[in-house]
């Protein structure tokens, strides 16, 4: 990827990928995650937050997507829930994992528009 990319970048790189290995792909990074199966894409964008903690946003992104997969979340809520879980996560002091109350409240004030 270039230094200066979006999530537009993000998807194709997702689908192209996907579409090479013939298998589902997800791609987080700090702008944002991407997921295609080689046909369909989704990106949702990085919640900007101010990081307590510089280190595990990646290992709390990968376990809420587990949880996500689990609960049978499409494409688009997976990839938000995770983004939400992993900036709540280095935004805690104390390294917690947050609770469920607490990510379902926060993706709530997050992403404030959606249904």
């Amino acid at each position: 990827m270039p230094n200066s990319y979006n999530g537009n970048d993000l998807k194709n790189a997702a689908k192209k990928l996907a579409s090479k290995f013939r298998m589902s792909v997800e791609i987080h990074t700090i702008k944002g995650t991407s997921w295609s199966d080689g046909s369909e894409t989704s990106f949702v964008s990085s919640i900007k937050v101010r990081p307590k903690t510089l280190t595990g946003a990646g290992d709390s992104w990968d376990s809420a997507n587990i949880v996500a997969h689990l609960l049978e979340l499409g494409p688009t809520e997976r990839l938000l829930f995770s983004n939400a879980y992993s900036a709540l996560y280095v935004m805690s002091s104390d390294r917690e994992p947050a609770t469920l109350n607490k990510l379902l409240k926060f993706i709530k004030q997050e992403y404030k528009n959606l249904k």
